[in-house]
């Protein structure tokens, strides 16, 4: 790390650390520290949303109400660009700067430095000035420092919560055993399911589907988050559905927009229910596919190679 004396984080205390361990508490420390030591009036740590693409702000300081609205992709702006090539981008007056598109009329000039963890960029840090030539040389290397004390921090408060998310999914697939092992009842044990695999995927809807005697079709026989309008669609074709296609291959699938999927069978009920991405896994047991388990997020999300390993344990565990 670098030297404590440049560094935000160089002369807390030990109870200041602990925030520092909740990923929004060190963005909004580390962004104050950065606004005092500049003279800054505003500013901002903006991080890449893996899932939509967009460069989102994660927190801020003297933004304006429309300022924080604005979504840029990698490449737009001052901000993109700086998130596209990850070199830092020091502006002296923005109306003269091309790139710089403006949520502010008083801000004049800007400095961007890339947030960068295992060498690669995962946001950009953003200082404004309502004055002209605001920043210097000097100011740069400082906030360069700063961005990569908060990538270094960031990153060890992501790995913590990944710990912690892992523990909860942990005891949730324990209690799903325990709960195969003592259920007698088949309806409340899928039931159970549902509601455990929505909880730890934190998605918007999950459903179970059982394939029919003859193989044709996918019957819902538990659901939870679901509405009236789910709960009471029709079967969907094992051949024609785009569910099905997982119970006759017997592999996952991800969607990323069901309502603009061309074999997707209820586009209006996935809209009244607010249902957007999909994933499903085959329900197996000795080499069979019994159905089907999905659940659907309320927005944009690709699913992680690791959250399809996560619902595919989960389904196995089901299967039994």
């Amino acid at each position: 790390m670098s030297d404590p004396l440049d560094s935000p984080i160089g002369t807390m205390k030990l109870r200041d650390l602990r925030a520092l361990l909740n990923p929004q508490q060190a963005l909004q420390r580390i962004l104050r520290a950065a606004l005092a030591t500049t003279k800054g009036d505003s500013g901002s740590f903006i991080l890449l949303n893996p899932n939509t693409g967009l460069l989102d702000i994660e927190a801020s300081h003297g933004l304006r109400p429309e300022a924080k609205r604005v979504k840029l992709r990698q490449g737009q702006g001052v901000t993109g660009w700086v998130a596209t090539t990850g070199k830092p981008l020091r502006i002296n007056d923005v109306t003269r700067e091309a790139r710089y598109i403006s949520v502010n009329p008083e801000v004049r000039s800007e400095i961007a430095l890339p947030l960068e963890i295992r060498g690669q960029v995962v946001g950009v840090l953003n200082i404004d000035s309502k004055e002209p030539n605001a920043f210097t040389m000097e100011d740069e290397h400082r906030l360069v420092t700063f961005a990569a004390d908060a990538a270094e921090w960031l990153s060890y408060a992501w790995e913590i919560d990944q710990l912690r998310v892992k523990g909860q999914q942990l005891g949730t697939l324990v209690d799903m055993s325990q709960l195969i092992i003592s259920e007698n009842n088949v309806d409340e044990a899928l039931q159970q399911i549902t509601k455990a695999a929505n909880r730890l995927m934190a998605t918007r809807l999950c459903s179970l589907m059982l394939m029919t005697e003859d193989g044709s079709e996918l019957v819902l026989r538990a659901s939870h988050g679901a509405g009236d309008t789910y709960r009471n669609r029709p079967n969907l074709s094992l051949s024609n559905s785009l569910v099905g296609v997982v119970a006759r291959r017997g592999k996952p699938l991800t969607v990323l927009n069901v309502r603009e999927h061309h074999r997707f069978q209820h586009i209006e009920v996935a809209r009244r229910e607010g249902l957007v991405s999909l994933l499903a896994v085959p329900l197996e047991f000795n080499g069979k596919v019994l159905g089907v388990l999905a659940v659907y997020t309320q927005a944009l999300h690709r699913f992680s190679n690791e959250e399809i390993k996560l619902l595919t344990t989960l389904a196995e565990l089901s299967a039994v």
